[in-house]
């Protein structure tokens, strides 16, 4: 079985490039669904491996995972990542060659300390978290769409004027 599960992870993997980052999260969270119920860990799997990038980015995505919906500002502002990079990480499926090495182990030494803090959840509880935050997502891009792409820069500027300049 864990030969059949490499076998599906390279695949998966090798579609990274074409496939939009919310399906790619959510085809990971499906064959770690699958295996679970062979009785096999693939987080386990992929993070025993001895090192390489594939278990960095299999051990970012499941800490990642533990963040309960629109809490992830206060968890990357606790542990020090930076908002941006923790996108771009989801932005690229979990690829780690796009980052400077200083970035990536700033960002990984933060997933070290989130993975100290967060229990794992239970796999239902990490699907319908990954529900909820493409259905954030979606609704962000609609937001967009209506009112701009600068729309969220704008009320954040609103927000950090004081009342009277509001």
């Amino acid at each position: 079985d864990v030969d059949n599960f490499y076998a599906e992870y390279y695949r998966l993997v090798s579609t990274r490039e074409y496939t939009a980052p919310d399906d790619y999260r959510n085809q990971m969270d499906g064959l770690r669904e699958k295996y679970a119920q062979k009785g096999i860990s693939i987080d386990t799997v992929l993070i025993s491996q001895r090192a390489g990038d594939q278990r960095y980015e299999a051990y970012a995505y499941n800490v990642l995972g533990r963040i309960p919906p629109g809490h992830g500002s206060e968890f990357y502002e606790m542990v020090d990542i930076d908002p941006k990079t923790a996108q771009k990480f989801y932005q690229n499926k979990g690829d780690l060659s796009f980052m400077p090495e200083s970035e990536r182990q700033r960002f990984m030494a933060g997933i070290y300390d989130l993975g100290a803090m967060l229990a794992i959840p239970k796999n239902t509880t990490k699907m319908q978290w990954n529900n909820a935050k493409s259905g954030y997502g979606n609704i962000q891009q609609m937001v967009k769409d209506t009112f701009g792409a600068d729309i969220f820069e704008s009320i954040d500027y609103m927000y950090s004027l004081d009342k009277n300049q509001r």
